[in-house]
């Protein structure tokens, strides 16, 4: 008998050893609650400031942001109105934005939607009592397109992320102080992608997914690519989903610590308004591992965030704007059974 437990208890190791070395680690996600963000109408971007979860959308033209707790109670009964259409050059109704928190600030990148697709991109600073910190910089004028934009941290500058049609995106690099240090050029050849992207910097890396057409109903195909530090190509373009004129906007990103899985959200569907939200999973090597619809209707423009145990995922759709928090599991049958042996 004493042998049979020992052999069990082997072969068990064995087993979790096979799991982790081939990095499959098992992540389930359980929808724990949705939220309306009743003063915004499109984009809802999560962010978390080391106490609350930090929401910003728009709402007829304005930015606004409102604090919530991890459970998605809200902290405040008002939102703050943190940027307009007197905050751009020519009085201007903002566009698009994209928001991160990096080392006890909000940042916070916005374009107008001026002529056809705009031409001006700012890029402004909050504190966490969201006061504005400095002036709002401008980092592209009369420089259309700028919409679709993405902005992401490396724990130390901003990157903001401009489309450049034919060719992918040039990369504005900042410090803390909203300084412009220089910028980049990203795609073009064998790496041409389109707008609709979005950003994550983990390992010393930065990792890209982009569609290959916003267009409507022509788009088939999501890439993966990954750069160093200084946003030179350390891997080509991988074609990561393939879904011939259902795919959207990918603009929500994540890497979940523990796995390092890296997770994107995007709605599903051949027209601009998306369609049912989906996750799609992948290894730390940008294997495929799963991908499932989680939230039915019709979404787009999906941002992440995930907090602890919790992956925290905001998506609008006809005028109504969401956010929907999920637990996070780590191979749970695998726990039940070792603590039953």
């Amino acid at each position: 008998m004493r042998q049979t437990h020992i052999l069990t208890y082997l072969c068990l190791l064995i087993c979790l050893t096979i799991l982790i070395s081939t990095k499959a680690i098992a992540q389930t996600f359980t929808l724990e609650k949705t939220v309306t963000i009743d003063f915004g109408t499109v984009w809802c971007i999560p962010v978390y400031d080391g106490s609350n979860i930090v929401v910003s959308t728009e709402s007829e033209g304005s930015i606004k942001i409102e604090k919530y707790d991890l459970s998605l109670n809200e902290v405040v009964s008002h939102p703050t109105t943190v940027a307009d259409s007197s905050d751009t050059a020519n009085n201007d109704s903002i566009a698009d934005h994209k928001h991160i928190f990096q080392n006890g600030y909000h940042y916070i990148v916005f374009s107008i939607a001026g002529s056809g697709q705009g031409g001006y991109m700012y890029l402004l600073k909050l504190d966490t009592d969201l006061n504005r910190v400095g002036d709002i910089i401008t980092v592209v004028s009369d420089g259309s397109p700028t919409n679709d934009m993405f902005l992401v941290g490396d724990g130390t500058y901003i990157y903001a992320g401009k489309f450049l049609p034919g060719t992918g995106h040039k990369v504005y690099k900042y410090d803390s102080d909203l300084k412009n240090l220089g910028s980049y050029t990203i795609g073009g050849g064998t790496n041409t992608h389109a707008n609709g992207a979005a950003a994550v910097y983990t390992n010393n890396q930065f990792h890209l997914v982009a569609p290959f057409t916003l267009a409507p109903g022509q788009n088939g195909e999501f890439y993966r690519f990954i750069f160093d530090s200084n946003w030179n190509v350390v891997e080509n373009k991988k074609t990561i989903l393939s879904d011939e004129g259902m795919l959207s906007i990918v603009s929500a990103l994540s890497v979940e610590p523990n796995s390092q899985e890296f997770i994107i959200h995007y709605g599903r569907g051949s027209g601009d308004t998306g369609g049912p939200l989906y996750r799609a999973t992948y290894n730390s090597d940008w294997s495929f591992r799963s991908n499932t619809q989680v939230i039915d209707g019709t979404w787009t423009r999906p941002h992440s965030i995930i907090v602890n145990d919790t992956l925290y995922v905001g998506y609008d759709g006809g005028s109504s704007v969401h956010l929907s928090s999920f637990t996070i599991t780590d191979i749970p049958h695998l726990r039940q059974l070792l603590q039953h042996q």
